[in-house]
């Protein structure tokens, strides 16, 4: 797979949740590609997730962190 298909079906795979294409480039012998893509997917979720609670403070007090939290994964999700 070339550089740019790989980085391609990466980003691909973060935001579809199909880690299918991408997991068997990211195996190794101590973790399987899928829990390493998932590592990285909630890494990329709470930095987007933290950015978000700091250009909408007000927004965050007024709903609470829970809901915020829900509603930033929806936002994340549907405009990655």
């Amino acid at each position: 797979m070339s550089l740019r298909n790989l980085q391609t079906a990466f980003m691909s795979s973060l935001f579809t949740r199909d880690d299918s294409v991408i997991a068997a480039s990211l195996e190794s012998a101590t973790m399987p590609g899928s829990s390493r893509m998932a590592i990285y997917r909630n890494n990329v979720y709470a930095a987007l997730t933290t950015a978000l609670e700091a250009i909408y403070p007000v927004i965050l007090r007024l709903v609470g962190d829970e809901f915020f939290k829900f509603a930033a994964r929806r936002s994340i999700d549907g405009h990655p």
